[in-house]
């Protein structure tokens, strides 16, 4: 939910309906890095958004940050960091920019208006939001991309980096289904004509396309390199141990000509990348 689109009694509303945990697109707090990526919150709208989940007593909440938007430098993006730990939401998830064709932002940013930051600049912030956050405010950096105070890791995301079944519900909503993943039409007509289909087809999931549905073989093997990478991006790491004997042993031999020894790492130019532990394999700190 995007700060300035809800109030009190809409959250109250929500929490009877049993929705228990919102995530808030907050993005920035500063209100022309705001205007620059086409926001129409303000910082002020987040602060009043906060004292709404209060006082509807929604506890369990996130806040999403980007980095690297348009006009954004490291001690923008500091600050940035600062204001969010200062304020000590339970859940944090920190993303960099990516620019989508697609997308709104997509078609209407230009590079010469509203510059990017470098390369480089957008490493060094990943790297201080896993240092801000973790050693000034006591978040756990548990997912590339997401941080949590003690006990309160996102179970809903955790379902994605477990590679487990979940639904995803309203206009664009992915789902992972019986080994299918498919989306839901992401425009308001589309979705509502897709609504209206429904009770025409035998399981929720006939509507998905051949191209999506593929033979024994490939969902298996599909399903294995995504529980490798996804469970990558967890600080937990692959557990090795639940892999098949040659996945696992086609894993750890593509690596071995890279590893030091135990705990094997394997490195890169500019310092280690992954460790072999005696049953997991983990990425390394950035």
């Amino acid at each position: 939910m995007d700060p300035g689109t809800f109030d009190t009694l809409r959250l109250m509303k929500l929490r009877d309906m049993g929705i228990n945990r919102i995530s808030m697109g907050v993005q920035s707090f500063n209100d022309t890095i705001l205007k620059s990526c086409g926001r129409a919150h303000s910082a002020n709208d987040v602060f009043a958004a906060l004292q709404c989940l209060n006082e509807a007593h929604i506890d369990s909440y996130s806040i999403d940050l980007i980095s690297s938007l348009p006009g954004m430098d490291l001690e923008l993006w500091s600050n940035t960091l600062h204001m969010a730990g200062s304020l000590g939401p339970p859940h944090l998830s920190v993303y960099d920019l990516q620019i989508e064709e697609k997308t709104a932002f997509g078609r209407w940013y230009s590079p010469g208006v509203f510059p990017l930051p470098s390369e480089e600049s957008s490493a060094q912030m990943y790297r201080m939001a896993v240092e801000i956050l973790t050693q000034c405010y006591g978040y756990e950096h548990y997912e590339v991309s997401n941080y949590a105070k003690p006990g309160k890791r996102s179970r809903h995301n955790q379902k994605y980096w477990k590679n487990v079944p979940f639904w995803g519900i309203g206009m664009g909503a992915a789902s992972f289904i019986d080994g299918v993943r498919f989306t839901r039409p992401s425009t308001y007509s589309e979705y509502s004509e897709w609504v209206k289909n429904l009770s025409d087809a035998q399981n929720i999931t006939d509507d998905v396309s051949n191209e999506d549905i593929k033979g024994d073989e490939e969902l298996d093997r599909d399903s294995l390199l995504d529980v490798v990478m996804l469970s990558l991006r967890t600080a937990d790491g692959l557990n090795l141990t639940a892999l098949p004997v040659d996945i696992r042993t086609k894993v750890i031999h593509s690596l071995l000509p890279f590893a030091s020894p135990r705990p094997q790492t394997v490195s890169s130019s500019e310092g280690p990348l992954v460790q072999f532990f005696s049953e997991d394999m983990k990425l390394t700190a950035p």
